[in-house]
């Protein structure tokens, strides 16, 4: 039986549609608890959903074998229902979905499918496969953190692997990226994650269409002998490369740690230059290192709200922020029970299961 009410939840979103599409919607579809939302952008320039939101509602619904009604460009109201409300067991052993969101941005799709699978019941599986941009612009490092979350999916009893298969930049090139996730047991553990330990590594991904081979050297270079002059530190250094028309490059950071970790993302021109980028993308590094908290704050959260869709004891440290108290409350308005105490410069905060 569900230990979750069986009528629709309803949220108004007004003021907060980032959140519900990043926290509670991905919670929601794990728990297969349906959901009415309202007040989606009802007044501000665009009114309601976008054309990328849409592809990415979609995609969801799909992926979490929900009914989404009233997702299309510019609704406030929509909703996705579960025929069999609190219950995915009727899935079948394996499943997954095959999307084409054309030019919209795969990243907030991986951080919503990720999350959803923390919640597949024990011997279930699921694998998606992508298909858009893999990195635009601006982008933040949301669903770039599949390093820290395979970490706690581990924990969890869930085994998760993201692949980044064919790099695709805007305004052309389309990407592929694939998730794989399997249910070995129920979540049951309790996982705490209150300090991070110590450090194991330092990730370098370096990803480009057909980059120079010489401003990649370099790139390299000047990474590898900023960490060693801040840390005495040698990264682990990994190159994507895929063909297609040439629109970019980027450079991700991952501080992977015994509990927790970090990521940071740099989208970046080909006339970037490499000095410049490798000492930001340290110094973003070594600030995190040099805090007591377990993840940055994009990481934590996703962390955060993936434990919860997994019904899982989980304990975290993060820096106090607008967001992070922001997903609390939103976490706790769809049912979640979060306890939460300050620290210096920290929040501590442990999710209690259903």
């Amino acid at each position: 039986m569900s230990p979750f009410p069986t009528e629709t939840l309803e949220i108004d979103a007004q003021g907060r549609e980032g959140l519900v599409l990043d926290v509670a919607l991905p919670v929601l579809g794990a728990w297969a608890r349906s959901v009415r939302v309202v007040g989606f952008r009802p007044s501000m320039g665009v009114s309601g959903l976008a054309p990328r939101e849409v592809a990415r509602l979609r995609t969801l619904g799909l992926a979490t074998a929900s009914k989404a009604t009233g997702v299309f460009e510019g609704a406030n109201d929509f909703r996705l229902g579960f025929p069999h409300e609190g219950s995915v067991s009727i899935a079948p052993p394996t499943f997954g979905v095959e999307a084409d969101l054309g030019g919209h941005p795969l990243a907030p799709v991986v951080s919503d499918l990720s999350i959803a699978a923390f919640g597949l019941p024990a011997g279930k599986s699921v694998t998606h496969q992508l298909r858009g941009f893999t990195h635009l612009r601006a982008a933040t490092a949301q669903g770039y953190g599949a390093r820290t979350l395979q970490t706690l999916g581990r924990g969890f009893g869930l085994d998760l692997k993201v692949t980044i298969e064919e790099l695709g930049f805007e305004p052309q090139g389309l990407g592929s990226v694939s998730i794989a996730a399997s249910r070995r047991s129920r979540a049951g553990a309790s996982v705490n994650w209150k300090d991070r330990g110590e450090l194991r590594a330092i990730h370098a991904i370096l990803g480009g269409v057909r980059p120079k081979q010489e401003a990649m050297d370099r790139l390299e270079a000047e990474l590898r002998e900023a960490l060693w002059e801040a840390r005495r530190i040698e990264p682990i250094v990994e190159r994507v490369i895929t063909p297609g028309v040439d629109l970019g490059a980027f450079l991700q950071i991952d501080v992977e740690c015994e509990r927790g970790g970090a990521t940071f993302m740099d989208i970046v021109g080909r006339s970037a230059a490499p000095l410049p980028m490798a000492r930001r993308a340290v110094k973003r590094a070594f600030g995190f290192f040099d805090s007591s908290a377990t993840c940055d704050e994009i990481t934590g959260i996703t962390a955060l709200s993936a434990a919860i869709a997994a019904q899982g004891e989980f304990e975290l440290a993060l820096p106090p922020s607008d967001r992070l108290s922001e997903s609390l409350s939103l976490l706790r308005d769809i049912g979640a029970y979060v306890e939460e105490q300050e620290a210096p410069g920290l929040v501590l905060l442990k999710t209690i299961p259903h």
